[in-house]
């Protein structure tokens, strides 16, 4: 499968994601202007609970190689909301999980939920059901919001969490959440969220502050606040 991804702000492709764009040589990186569009093969998550998380690896389709993308500059492939709307949200047992564009919620789909990735497609009833409530819950944060969020990533079975170097069971639960906006500011999604919804007791689970890397995290395994 061909898909595209879009540059948001002016960035980076890189052959390696540990090394800052400043210091790399110039034959192992490539400026990309706001608005480039890429053909992609692949783009799969990268080492989530390293200094480096948020980026990703993809592959440049018409053989341009792979490289290596900070997430929060991009239009992922499986960041689109639904196109039609709901009539009822679905329940876990009533979403077609082989469908990328299936809805879980409101705003997000089963794509969302997967990145697209078939050995992440859900099997569990429980992890399922976990899915659902995330959904909704989320669903509650972008209306809040006011306009369209991207999932970095969401459900992972517990060979892709080890794979990627994390052991936490947010995301091999499917209630593990990390996410931004698609457009506006990540630090003031999380200085936001923190004060409007953690502060005040509206939000209820786990809050990871991890702008730097892209993203913010919510899971539903208790209250806890912590820094990325």
């Amino acid at each position: 499968m061909v898909d595209e991804i879009r540059a948001l702000e002016d960035t980076w492709l890189k052959k390696d994601y540990r090394i800052q764009s400043d210091i790399l040589a110039s034959d192992r990186k490539l400026r990309v202007s706001k608005g480039k569009v890429y053909k992609v093969t692949r783009v799969e998550e990268r080492d989530a609970d390293t200094d480096m998380g948020g980026h990703f690896q993809v592959d440049i389709a018409y053989g341009a190689g792979t490289w290596y993308l900070f997430g929060g500059h991009w239009h992922l492939p499986w960041q689109e909301e639904p196109k039609a709307k709901l009539v009822k949200l679905p329940e876990w047992n009533e979403v077609n999980w082989s469908n990328w564009k299936a809805p879980v919620s409101k705003y997000f789909t089963v794509g969302e939920v997967t990145l697209r990735e078939r050995e992440r497609i859900p099997s569990s009833p429980k992890v399922k059901k976990n899915i659902i409530l995330a959904a909704r819950k989320l669903d509650e944060i972008r209306d809040w919001w006011g306009a369209p969020l991207g999932v970095n990533s969401w459900y992972r079975p517990w060979h892709v969490n080890t794979r990627i170097g994390s052991r936490a069971p947010n995301h091999p639960n499917g209630y593990g959440i990390d996410f931004r906006p698609m457009g506006g500011s990540i630090w003031e999604m999380q200085k936001r969220f923190e004060s409007e919804w953690y502060n005040r007791g509206r939000w209820k689970g786990g809050f990871g502050r991890g702008a730097k890397k892209g993203f913010v995290h919510i899971d539903l395994r208790g209250k806890r606040v912590w820094n990325y």
